[in-house]
């Protein structure tokens, strides 16, 4: 029962999460006060009650300890946000190991974010396709980058698209204006440019790493480690 409570709370705050990062951007730090608390007490009543031995607790603190090292690592790489490393350092206390046979290693919140990384990488397939079918409709999506170098076109094209009016929070510009000539920036620093009606700008799409985590977890549940199929051990 509380394996299955275990569960049923990191899908819950998921839940939660992926809601509040798609409506606002923002994420309260109510929500890491509350459930870290509970996975703590549940791993207590577990060990207090002979569910779990000491090796067993042993593997549960090596993964908030690698997991908490993980997550400060990105964090400052600047790949992730704040509240996506909070959500990984959480789920550490909620959901430490999974020792499930389609695993490489044991450690869930590691799992979890190398299965959310996979699973965004329809994203880029998606981008790509977009971009490739509104210039086989002879829309001149590279207007004004003549100077730009094929690869860098082809990179464009897999990370952004051309659009008009967009909220801030939903996209970054990708784009920049150097001399009269257009440009493309790629940089892992947010660009802050203004969204002018009848515009058309280049962006990438902000899109909530924390909606990738939920479902990275969920196959986490259903199946284990994506790595695992590419990497059979």
């Amino acid at each position: 029962m509380l394996l299955y409570l275990r569960k049923a709370l990191c899908l819950i705050m998921l839940l939660i999460c992926s809601y509040e990062d798609i409506k606002t951007r923002e994420i309260s730090d109510k929500i890491w006060l509350i459930f870290s608390p509970i996975g703590i007490i549940i791993t207590f009543i577990e060990y207090f009650l002979n569910y779990i031995d000491f090796s067993y607790l042993i593997l549960y603190v090596l993964s908030i300890l690698i997991t908490a090292i993980v997550s400060i690592i990105i964090y400052y790489s600047k790949f992730v946000g704040g509240a996506d490393s909070k959500a990984l350092i959480t789920l550490s206390f909620l959901d430490p190991i999974n020792l499930n046979k389609n695993t490489i290693h044991p450690f869930t919140p590691i799992i979890v974010l190398t299965n959310s990384c996979i699973i965004s990488l329809i994203i880029p397939l998606f981008l790509f396709t977009y971009n490739l079918y509104r210039i086989l409709n002879k829309e001149n999506i590279f207007e004004g980058f003549e100077n730009e170098k094929l690869y860098r076109k082809i990179f464009a094209l897999l990370i952004g698209y051309k659009t008009k009016k967009i909220k801030k929070r939903f996209a970054t510009s990708i784009e920049k204006n150097i001399n009269g000539r257009k440009k493309f920036v790629f940089s892992l620093l947010e660009n802050e440019i203004e969204f002018i009606e009848n515009k058309n700008i280049w962006v990438t799409p902000s899109l909530p790493l924390i909606v990738f985590l939920l479902f990275g977890y969920i196959v986490n549940i259903l199946y284990g480690d994506i790595l695992k199929i590419f990497i059979p051990i």
